[in-house]
């Protein structure tokens, strides 16, 4: 089973754009996305997250639709900075992002010296 399929994906934002695009990452392995700015890395991203449609193309992740709430609950994602406000708990970041999600989870934390521990 593939984890990520491109299949003659077009998106134009801009002056720039991601060109019929055909990209296969398998499942199992590990992708990174490198690249200068303006060259799509956020756009592809955007994209399978199901934030931004491609002009042309289908992309599917597990064999499955992105649109698919199904699928969306296969895809984790984390930005590079955290964009949370200052005053923002877990557990208010929780009740802001469980609605996001199928299933309904309880959040248990356990503190320590060194990390955090967030049990699901």
């Amino acid at each position: 089973m593939d984890a990520i399929i491109f299949d003659n994906v077009t998106k134009r934002r801009g002056d720039f754009y991601v060109k019929q695009l055909d990209l296969t990452i398998k499942r199992g392995y590990i992708a990174g996305l490198v690249g200068p700015n303006g060259s799509g890395k956020t756009s592809l991203i955007s994209m399978i997250m199901g934030l931004m449609q491609p002009e042309h193309g289908h992309i599917s992740v597990l064999n499955s639709d992105i649109h698919l709430p199904e699928t969306k609950q296969t895809i984790g994602f984390v930005y590079d900075d955290l964009y949370m406000y200052d005053d923002y708990t877990i557990q208010k970041m929780h009740k802001v992002i469980a609605p996001l999600y199928l299933i309904v989870i309880d959040v248990y934390i356990l503190h320590s010296s060194s990390f955090l521990i967030i049990y699901f």
